[in-house]
């Protein structure tokens, strides 16, 4: 996937001179930046420097994204241990205040966010907010470091558009980047000799979201430019109880591709038991809900040879199965592919600004660390200057400072990513059913 026409040009020329900004720190909290903060200014402090450093969280740790709050708390959870564990920063602890919260509620968000604002902690951290518009004000007048994994166009444009969103980033790339990246991703498998498809079509199963519909029309916008026609549209409505009619309009479509944009892992695993219990000869693609590990255990042997993407994800590479086997280590069970490497990456990189200024509120100071350094963490690059990461190969081509756009299918129960490269581990199979 080479596409590069939907980045504007003004971004481009900004990631060609990425060399004169912050290369230094792409080393790492291994190589001693905790062990010597420097002076902060005492303007812009909230309160007090304190022995601690405290990272206000908003998980949704019960409800129907639970499996997913659970990896968001565990990769910030193990981040936090890893840096305690060795000394903390300049000695100083890093703490987690985690709150419930229902991310697809505006009030409760809300609520969720002024509790920790109350509390006066040094940055707000979520997996991501489904509704997360009702959190702009609340943060941007709070002012400390906001990191979240939100994926959203909408959000990047709104914090790029204005400074007042100056201090609020968006770690992983959008979900536009999904629907623009897929024609493309089909490709590449067409072009290997690997999967013949019957024709040129696409059929998608379009969840309920802003979400999942903005992935629907980047899809339907790049589809004909990459030689591919969109058959159909159908919708669906999530935590329904039968998923076999969708199923059975994307069979009875006779595309060759059925495209599903519904995220919640739950649903898909349903979705894919009506679909192989009724299948039809269609390389089938989902975006997101099968890198939470409660996907597959649900789905069980109906997700062999099922196709999915995430824009941001933990690598197989040497340092991603660090971050597995530490993860593993700690909570008896295996990470999931996406949040928990999210999480982990962004208080790694909270405690690299930390490290850099000594001083969790002095806020605009930390806000310009993040936006300086480079940071290769578990999910791939991170480049901040922007306040958005940026995906790679479609925004820039270099991996180093982007998030690698992974494509997986599950074959013989296992998560092998088959694009991109240089992180190919496995070639496409034609799945059972066809």
């Amino acid at each position: 996937m080479q596409n590069r026409l939907d980045t504007p040009s003004s971004e481009r020329s900004a990631l060609s001179r990425r060399g004169l900004l912050g290369a230094a720190g792409a080393t790492g909290l291994a190589a001693g930046l905790l062990t010597a903060p420097g002076v902060a200014s005492a303007r812009t402090r909230r309160r007090s420097a304190s022995t601690s450093f405290t990272i206000g969280c908003s998980f949704p740790i019960t409800g129907p994204l639970a499996s997913d709050g659970e990896q968001m708390k565990n990769g910030v959870t193990l981040a936090a241990a890893e840096i305690n564990a060795a000394g903390g920063i300049a000695g100083k602890q890093i703490n987690l205040s985690i709150v419930d919260t229902d991310v697809t509620d505006p009030a409760k968000i809300k609520t969720s966010l002024q509790k920790h604002v109350n509390d006066k902690v040094d940055a707000l951290y979520e997996g991501y907010l489904i509704q997360w518009p009702a959190s702009m004000d609340i943060k941007a007048n709070y002012g400390a470091p906001c990191l979240d994994a939100s994926t959203s166009i909408a959000q990047v444009q709104q914090i790029q558009g204005s400074a007042k969103y100056g201090n609020i980033f968006q770690i992983d790339p959008p979900e536009s980047y999904y629907g623009l990246g897929f024609p493309g991703f089909l490709n590449q498998v067409k072009a290997a000799g690997k999967w013949k498809p019957q024709n040129n079509q696409i059929f998608i199963v379009e969840g309920d979201s802003v979400y999942s519909q903005t992935i629907s029309k980047y899809a339907q916008q790049q589809a004909p430019k990459q030689g591919w026609k969109i058959k159909g549209i159908t919708k669906v409505t999530g935590g329904a109880a039968d998923w076999s009619p969708s199923a059975k309009k994307a069979k009875d479509s006779k595309a060759a591709v059925v495209m599903n944009t519904h995220f919640a892992p739950d649903d898909l695993a349903k979705w894919t038991k009506a679909w192989a219990a009724n299948p039809g000869k269609s390389l089938v693609y989902l975006q997101y809900g099968p890198s939470i590990p409660a996907y597959l255990t649900l789905a069980g042997k109906a997700a062999n040879g099922i196709v999915w993407a995430t824009v941001t994800g933990v690598y197989n590479d040497p340092v991603g199965k660090i971050f597995r086997a530490a993860y593993k280590a700690k909570f008896g069970q295996g990470a999931g592919f996406s949040n928990s490497g999210s999480g982990y990456d962004g208080v790694n990189m909270l405690a690299r600004a930390w490290a850099a200024t000594g001083d969790g509120q002095n806020f605009k100071a930390n806000i310009d660390q993040l936006r300086k350094m480079i940071h290769r963490g578990v999910n791939g690059g991170y480049w901040l200057t922007r306040n958005a990461g940026l995906a790679y190969p479609a925004q820039t081509p270099d991996p180093g400072i982007g998030q690698a756009h992974l494509f997986f299918q599950i074959q013989s129960g296992v998560h092998h990513i088959i694009q991109p490269a240089p992180y190919i581990e496995a070639q496409f199979q034609n799945p059972p059913w066809m």
